[in-house]
């Protein structure tokens, strides 16, 4: 049986507390899928893309709250990850 988890919510919420709903949400998604040893492809793939809509949604609230001032890359001094590059490291 596959577990549906709902992403909408009726009362107004902090983003920071929507945020940490849907960690506890997608953390039951995580363990239904462990916990089921023989699931079926459809209830693998149904509990999968609730996890992705929870992620995608889950990354947008995280932008709004903490925009990220991307660094200019013209230089090159910088890796994609936002670090001063070290010498000989890609």
């Amino acid at each position: 049986m596959t577990p549906v988890v709902s992403t909408s919510t009726t009362t107004p919420q902090s983003p920071q507390d929507r945020i940490e709903a849907l960690k506890e949400k997608y953390a039951a998604l995580e363990r239904a899928l462990d916990e089921d040893p023989f699931p079926t492809l459809g209830a693998v793939h149904d509990l999968k893309r609730q996890k992705v809509r929870i992620r995608d949604e889950i990354y947008q609230l995280e932008r709004q709250c903490h925009p990220v001032a991307v660094p200019w890359r013209g230089s090159g001094s910088v890796n994609m990850s936002g670090r001063p590059r070290v010498r000989g490291s890609q």
